[in-house]
């Protein structure tokens, strides 16, 4: 990507770029910011709540006082910066959110 483009500002522009000339309106929930903020396409943001409980496959304690205080923090963090943000077609809190056997 370097190679070719010299910084991945200029591979943004570009693949940015090409989805439009390809009728694309939105950017998928895991596409990179410097695509994502270039604001000419709708786009989503992954909170990822259950957060490391993925591998584990443990589903997270929701009564737990520590995990309220972890996802307000996340949501805060990501959701506070781009909540006027007429892009944002909304969030994911997770995605194949783990169970247990």
């Amino acid at each position: 990507m370097l190679a070719k483009y010299g910084n991945i500002s200029a591979w943004g522009q570009a693949a940015e770029e090409r989805m439009l000339s390809w009728n694309f309106n939105t950017f998928g929930a895991w596409s990179s910011a410097p695509v994502i903020n270039s604001k000419k396409l709708a786009y989503t943001i992954y909170l990822d709540f259950s957060g490391k409980n993925f591998l584990s496959r443990a589903f997270v304690d929701v009564f737990d006082p520590a995990w309220n205080d972890s996802i307000v923090s996340i949501a805060k963090s990501l959701c506070g910066p781009a909540r006027n943000d007429p892009y944002l077609l909304g969030y994911y809190s997770d995605n194949e959110v783990p169970s247990q056997d």
